[in-house]
């Protein structure tokens, strides 16, 4: 069996710099390349005139077809109230879940430009292949900052003080002349940790090679220039931070000069030196420090073949959007790429059109030697001026050939090609005046949009997936981190939450909504089921107002109206319908008049009992007298049965 060993500092640097540099082999790539045309294309830059003094004239195909696939996107995420929600696990998670939703997309929308970075995730996936979005717990962010005026101190107070404001910058200092003491202000930095999330430069991130997603990749790097003075507050130690080069070569990025139209001229250079640029490496590999045999994930922060941090980490803090995914493999196909052969023939189509409109309106002449008496005057071509010849027949035009007949039918098939390509359709984008007219209905163009829009549909499932990803890390960053209270506005009302106690949520579902009116159609829908089920009163059982007030809330979101419950109360919650004072009125008599039957009936009761008491003390009564005569006469006849008969005396009870 091997046996595994635990990594030295020099032997972890070395395999960091292996990483980087294979991962950064992309400069000289067919990758860097496309990334560079790309923006190029779309800019409007490529192709250039062949020759000089020819039309300028580019067809914008990459950039129509990049806006057009771009807008539908954000449109689909933008264009619903919560494109992301978490499901209730149970039935008693119908709220948390709710509350974790609104939580998640106030992080997302408000805390950060989630707008702005998927707008760009999606830009940075259509035209390099692949989009990629970070996002991590900064526990340096600082969102305001506090200043605190100080007067008449010296400079050992003025130390002092900074010494108990260690993060504190001097402002407004000011030396009074007859006390030569120091005035001015410090200004704080206000901390408030939280999630981040940005996008991340296509140039700027790296991947090991054969890595098919971000979170199996053995190693992945987003690289970022960073000041002197931005490592220096990060903690690092000030002589090793001094000691690192300046950023180089890496500053003449072609990709990045290529998209912000950089100048390389040096204006950029750094006026102090805690202004001077290095480049910096975030690396996040999968290892085994330890020779433990099993491998973890790893965050290093390197610069200069030194590593200044290094620290395990759960997952890697990156999502990627890929329109065009390719099977077994981390770069899918190259959208924009697809359209730039289109570009290049409709240009150069559009540029004979154009040359031969101007070379047939302004041809070039023949003219006799000795013709002209001045050649300056056709030279100039003034409008109505006067060429002087000394013979009619010495000035003729040359010959132009006629423009090819095909030409702006292959313009037209270029417009159909495109449309297969990149599957954005002119009546997907509304810009088909035969199909959307007053002839046809509503519902069939409303199909024809809908089946145009299949391919468009395959990409936003895509983003759909991204966008998942993006609110579950989002929410696991929260759970793990916040250990603050917060109070936000949730369905109207001001709710407090404490993400201490939230639980591990696995899976969020998006809802998109592509193509216009899609939300407003999924309503009606709605709508149609509320009446259909309204209408029929054998459902009335399966049917009950707490079902109708969960399909009325759905309603309301599908139009765009958030705080929905706001708007409509939750039956559960109203209390009973106070009575009507007439049928008030009627019950209380009727309880009198149950009351006093209810009385007479005792009464009646009673006194039937009473009856029915003394008729039993009679027959008691009588009971007894019978029984007493009968001892009487037992006794008597006992007696005479025992007396003689000459002494027998006559007997008779009363």
């Amino acid at each position: 069996m091997p046996e595994y060993k635990k990594y030295t500092d020099d032997e972890l640097s070395a395999i960091i710099e292996r990483a980087v540099t294979d991962g950064g082999r992309y400069y000289s790539t067919r990758l860097s390349k496309e990334r560079r045309d790309a923006y190029r294309y779309y800019s409007g830059e490529l192709p250039a005139p062949m020759h000089r003094g020819n039309s300028r004239y580019v067809s914008m195909d990459v950039y129509d077809a990049v806006d057009g696939m771009r807008s539908q996107l954000v449109e689909a995420v933008s264009g619903n109230s919560s494109p992301a929600y978490f499901s209730p696990q149970q039935a008693d998670d119908v709220e948390p879940a709710r509350i974790a939703t609104e939580y998640t997309n106030f992080v997302v929308y408000r805390q950060n430009k989630g707008a702005d970075v998927i707008y760009d995730v999606i830009t940075d996936g259509l035209m390099c292949r692949a989009g990629v979005a970070k996002v991590w717990w900064d526990d340096r962010y600082v969102s305001d900052y506090k200043d605190e005026t100080f007067d008449n101190l010296d400079m050992g107070g003025l130390g002092a003080a900074l010494v108990d404001r260690p993060d504190a910058d001097v402002k407004d200092l000011t030396l009074a002349e007859d006390t030569g003491l120091l005035s001015g202000t410090f200004r704080t930095p206000v901390s408030a940790p939280q999630v981040r999330i940005e996008a991340v430069p296509p140039e700027d991130f790296g991947i090991a090679s054969g890595a098919r997603c971000i979170q199996d990749a053995e190693y992945v790097y987003h690289r970022q220039r960073l000041t002197v003075s931005d490592l220096l507050k990060m903690g690092f130690p000030r002589g090793s931070v001094d000691a690192l080069n300046s950023e180089g070569a890496l500053s003449q990025d072609l990709e990045d000069n290529a998209r912000s139209e950089r100048l390389m001229s040096g204006d950029d250079d750094e006026m102090q030196p805690q202004n001077r640029k290095v480049m910096v490496y975030e690396v996040y590999m999968q290892l085994d420090l330890e020779g433990t045999g099993k491998t973890s994930r790893w965050q290093f922060m390197y610069a200069g073949k030194t590593v200044f941090k290094k620290q395990p980490v759960d997952a890697f803090p990156f999502e990627e959007f890929v329109p065009l995914r390719i099977p077994h493999a981390f770069y899918g196909g190259w959208y924009a790429g697809h359209v730039i052969p289109t570009q290049n023939a409709r240009t150069a189509l559009t540029r004979a059109i154009v040359d031969h409109t101007v070379t047939t309106t302004n041809p070039r002449y023949q003219v006799v030697r000795g013709t002209l008496t001045n050649p300056k005057e056709l030279l100039e071509n003034r409008l109505g001026g006067i060429v002087n010849v000394s013979r009619p027949d010495g000035i003729l035009p040359l010959m132009q050939g006629s423009l090819n007949p095909f030409v702006f039918q292959t313009i037209s098939l270029l417009d159909d090609d495109k449309e297969e390509v990149t599957g954005l359709s002119r009546l997907s984008q509304g810009l088909n005046k035969d199909a959307i007219s007053s002839q046809n209905s509503q519902g069939m163009v409303e199909q024809l949009i809908s089946v145009s829009q299949v391919r468009q549909k395959v990409i936003a499932r895509a983003l759909a997936d991204f966008m998942r990803r993006l609110f579950l890390r989002v929410y696991d960053l929260v759970i793990k981190n916040e250990d603050r209270q917060a109070i936000i506005q949730v369905a109207g009302n001001w709710v407090e939450i404490d993400p201490t106690a939230w639980g591990e949520r696995k899976d969020a579902e998006i809802n998109l909504a592509l193509g216009y009116g899609e939300a407003d159609r999924e309503a009606a829908k709605l709508i149609q089921v509320d009446q259909y089920l309204s209408a029929d009163p054998r459902l009335g059982p399966m049917y009950q107002q707490s079902n109708r007030y969960n399909l009325l809330i759905r309603i309301l979101e599908k139009q765009g109206i958030k705080d929905a419950k706001a708007i409509l109360t939750d039956p559960a919650t109203i209390p009973p319908p106070p009575p009507d004072p007439r049928a008030q009125l009627e019950i209380e008599l009727m309880k009198a008049n149950i009351a006093k039957i209810q009385k007479d009936i005792e009464i009646g009761f009673a006194k039937t009992q009473a009856t029915a008491q003394q008729h039993a003390s009679e027959i008691s009564l009588r009971q007894a007298e019978f029984e007493h005569k009968m001892v009487l006469d037992a006794a008597e006849l006992a007696m005479a049965q025992q007396t003689p008969a000459p002494d027998r005396r006559t007997i008779v009870s009363v």
